[in-house]
């Protein structure tokens, strides 16, 4: 097998891949996806008190943002930052402070919220 023949081969297998993938996790992530967009934006903790100026993420913003990075990571198709990040501004979710989730936003959420609830989710499908 030449490398043009190897290089098919491998393209080929990344379609199929692709088209398992969207079959097997699209209905998750969409339902993933309505969660962050109803729990999106401004969020104040209760001990906070009123007048407070310091947002968060609301936590079923956070579980269900986890849950999606988590199916983007476990594939070798995608960069997990950078998938949420485009469905987070193709559905118009924002930030806790209603800004455009960039991928620097999404590095935020990442480092700050997701990073520890991955840790959970990856535990818990650990055999």
């Amino acid at each position: 097998m030449n490398s043009h023949e190897r290089f098919k081969a491998i393209l080929e297998r990344t379609k199929k891949d692709a088209q398992s993938f969207e079959d097997n996790f699209r209905e998750i992530i969409n339902t993933q996806l309505n969660i962050c967009k109803e729990f999106q934006g401004q969020y104040i903790p209760s001990d906070h008190g009123p007048g407070s100026w310091a947002t968060t993420y609301s936590s079923e913003f956070i579980d269900a943002a986890a849950e999606i990075y988590y199916i983007f990571d476990q594939s070798y198709l995608f960069n997990a930052k950078g998938e949420l990040s485009k469905l987070f501004k193709a559905e118009n979710i924002l930030s806790c402070r209603g800004s455009l989730m960039t991928i620097d936003r999404v590095e935020y959420l990442y480092e700050t919220h997701l990073k520890s609830q991955l840790k959970i989710i990856t535990a818990n499908n650990t055999p």
